[in-house]
């Protein structure tokens, strides 16, 4: 089994970023460092003969000393990482950590190894070795968790307390740890840290499978959701990035430990000169005071680095005039009261005509759809954001000699309103008659419109005296419109005439409630970082530059 993993993953390994480590030391090794005069006591066989010619004088190779670098990886093992769509998020973390096992061998790395839930569960010190590959890939296999919860801070506190030479610490991990990122930077100042976030693609899309029970791998807790709620998956979308922001910012850290490391470095260091006879005269007459001024190239150089890191996090904030996209279905009825040529020419022609000025007044993100109801209901385009073909669809409808099955109509335009999640639905319902067929009844329709937060907005077309064109009954049950709209929290609209019922379309696109769409401004950030880095160029080599 070792052997299949070490064939599994030697392309991965093969083309992985560990390398040999060249040490700052002078000593034996195959990297030419520099040359220098012979000094007495200096071997013979480091002489080099022929540079020694060219510049008459005894000149000696010196190399760089090549060392063996120590790498540590922790595992998160706990309960979240068994979670996976196609593969668990755990396979991949050991698949990535016998990649990088076979890779720190191949260059001749020591490697130890760290598995850790709620607490440290093992601890394999570095060691180089074929043995020590074998012994780490015995471990990956045949461990077997006891705890379920994380606790990456005990890990790397650990880490600290029990490994005093400075390495190199790679964390594999989901790091659902909202109490790590103390203790990540405390790990940084005592070593080179990596860390590897593993997800999977199913925690950023919660499936809409209705009513669920949710539980937490780690704790066991169970949580009963309507997964199909828009407000409960934005809220979910909107908690997952704010999770996602709190892990990518974490950069944001090692900022303070930057500001330490230049504090220390510009108290033992002296700035660059110039060469001047009189400085005892310009020290008598000068203001006493520090040198301000060149801190402002690192002030620069942070601030630019700490907006880059926010633009990597990639936030967003709501703008206004930007809105998100909604989901608009046209329930149009088409039985036979809907051939009256009380509108002109017919109410059903005059219908798709106001519904085309509505359509065409839709924001670009925004999606529409058409139900026709007569007996029965059926779909007469499907949602799109495709314009042109929904009104070419809308023009498409005729008339049929049926009853009023205004409940499936409303019912089935709930349902294709609810069918692309995450989004705003609303339903827009026309109809000229009493309810008088089908399976649902109008009440029954809109408390489920109700259930799914889908807003209906009706309106009343017909007229008050006997109409011509048609012998189906033309008696508008203003009631039943208003009730539904009033149960589902939209409006209902009286239509008198042709030109009535175009005007309510046109006003319909101002009341479609919107929200505005959270939208990226990492490249704010990016512009700032770039703008504040040409003026530490400027200040740094420009006319009125700051000596270094």
């Amino acid at each position: 089994q070792i052997r299949r993993i070490e064939l599994r993953t030697a392309a991965q390994a093969d083309g992985s970023c560990l390398g040999p480590r060249r040490s700052p030391f002078k000593g034996s090794g195959m990297a030419l460092a520099n040359l220098r005069e012979y000094l007495p006591g200096d071997d013979a066989r480091a002489i080099d003969w022929k540079a020694s010619a060219r510049m008459d004088r005894l000149v000696v190779r010196e190399f760089e000393e090549e060392r063996s670098r120590t790498y540590y990886l922790v595992l998160d093992r706990s309960g979240s990482a068994t979670f996976g769509s196609s593969t668990s998020k755990d396979r991949r973390i050991l698949e990535v950590a016998a990649s990088l096992i076979f890779a720190a061998h191949r260059q001749n790395g020591q490697v130890g190894l760290c598995i850790v839930t709620d607490r440290v569960e093992a601890f394999i010190p570095a060691r180089p070795g074929r043995s020590q590959v074998i012994r780490l890939v015995q471990a990956l296999i045949s461990h077997r968790s006891t705890g379920t919860g994380t606790d990456l801070a005990a890990a790397f506190r650990f880490l600290c307390t029990r490994v005093r030479r400075r390495c190199s610490v790679i964390v594999l991990s989901d790091f659902d740890d909202p109490g790590f990122v103390r203790a990540l930077s405390h790990l940084r100042r005592r070593h080179e840290t990596t860390a590897i976030r593993v997800t999977d693609p199913a925690e950023y899309c919660l499936p809409d499978v209705g009513h669920a029970i949710l539980e937490d791998p780690e704790t066991g807790e169970q949580v009963f959701v309507d997964t199909s709620d828009p407000a409960f998956r934005r809220a979910y979308d909107d908690a997952v990035a704010a999770a996602d922001r709190r892990i990518e910012g974490v950069g944001l850290a090692g900022i303070p430990v930057l500001c330490f490391l230049y504090r220390r470095a510009v108290r033992e260091r002296s700035y660059a000169a110039l060469t001047f006879s009189r400085v005892a005269v310009a020290a008598k007459i000068r203001t006493p005071g520090r040198l301000p001024r060149p801190h402002a190239l690192f002030a620069l150089a942070l601030l630019a680095l700490a907006l880059i890191l926010v633009g990597l996090a990639d936030p967003h904030i709501p703008l206004e005039g930007v809105d998100e996209g909604v989901s608009v279905v046209l329930v149009i009825d088409t039985s036979g009261s809907m051939q009256a040529t009380d509108y002109s020419p017919t109410r059903l022609d005059a219908a798709k005509t106001a519904a085309e000025i509505l359509l065409s007044r839709l924001n670009p993100d925004d999606y529409a759809g058409i139900v026709v109801f007569e007996s029965g209901a059926t779909s007469a385009a499907y949602l799109s954001p495709d314009r042109d073909r929904v009104i070419e669809r809308l023009y498409g409808i005729r008339g049929r000699d049926g009853q009023t099955a205004l409940g499936d109509g409303l019912a089935l335009g709930v349902d294709m309103a609810d069918s692309i999640p995450n989004r705003h639905r609303v339903v827009i319902l026309l109809s000229d008659g009493v309810s008088n067929a089908g399976t649902f009844s109008p009440e029954e329709a809109a408390s489920y419109a109700c259930e799914r937060s889908v807003p209906v907005y009706t309106i009343g077309i017909g007229s008050t005296g006997p109409v011509t064109g048609t012998t189906e009954s033309a008696a508008l049950d203003e009631e039943t419109l208003r009730a539904i709209a009033r149960t589902t929290g939209g409006e209902y609209y009286a239509a008198a005439d042709e030109g009535t019922l175009a005007a309510i379309y046109a006003g319909l696109t101002d009341e479609i409630p919107r929200e505005p769409k959270d939208t990226s401004i990492c490249l704010v950030f990016f512009a700032g970082a770039i703008g504040v880095l040409l003026l530490e160029m400027y200040l740094r080599y420009g006319r009125g530059r700051i000596l270094p």
